[in-house]
């Protein structure tokens, strides 16, 4: 994984996590659907990246 998402990510993670908890709750759901995308993208993210790390390259692409 590239040194440059290990940056991002979690400034990402702050970032929504800022906005759910002091955004207006008219646009709460919003953020809250951004943040539960974002932590599953995050797990695939590093899932696939074990994957290509062990030789399975195959099973990294199946996503």
């Amino acid at each position: 994984m590239g040194n440059g998402y290990l940056t991002v990510e979690p400034v990402s993670d702050s970032l929504l996590k800022n906005a759910i908890a002091n955004t207006d709750e008219a646009i709460k759901p919003f953020f809250i659907v951004m943040d539960n995308a974002n932590v599953s993208l995050v797990k695939m993210e590093y899932l696939s990246t074990d994957l290509v790390n062990e030789g399975k390259k195959e099973q990294a692409l199946s996503f």
